[in-house]
């Protein structure tokens, strides 16, 4: 199930968000968004798996799928 989130970004933030959605050819600015959150996601879950092999992090599934998506 897909669900929505808002966010509110700076000008630069989105100008620099704008700029590299044109340089990898992805298809809006949402989706760059959406593929740069499950790319961190992704490494701060390594990060918590490498820095203590008890820690759990759960991500959603839909993130993944989007990963693997990725034009």
């Amino acid at each position: 199930m897909d669900r929505t989130l808002e966010l509110r970004l700076s000008g630069e933030l989105l100008e620099e968000l704008e700029a590299l959605t044109r340089a990898l050819g992805m298809a809006d600015v949402a989706a760059t968004a959406a593929f740069g959150l499950a790319e961190w996601i992704r490494a701060k879950r390594a990060e918590l798996e490498a820095g203590d092999t008890a820690a759990t992090y759960f991500v959603n599934a839909a993130l993944d799928e989007l990963a693997k998506r990725r034009p």
